[in-house]
């Protein structure tokens, strides 16, 4: 009887081990997930900011360029 026992013990001791694995499972192919999507949100948002970047970059460099032309113009006329 007690063997009986142990054996269910066993039994049911395997198919919990079974469902937390697949609830472990699960899990994982769910945190994949939400790291790829934050992944593609990281990438994303660090090209908006090189975009940016050299946007006002073109911006100083041009208005360098006019603020040194204007200076020469008036030391030349």
């Amino acid at each position: 009887e007690i063997e009986l026992q142990i054996k269910q013990l066993e039994s049911n001791t395997n198919l919990k081990l079974k469902e937390l694995e697949g609830k472990l499972e699960t899990t994982k192919k769910e945190l994949e997930g939400k790291i790829e999507t934050t992944k593609k949100e990281l990438e994303y948002k660090i090209l908006e900011t090189k975009t940016s970047l050299l946007r006002w970059s073109f911006l100083f460099w041009v208005s360098q360029m006019a603020t040194l032309l204007g200076i020469l113009y008036a030391i030349l006329k």
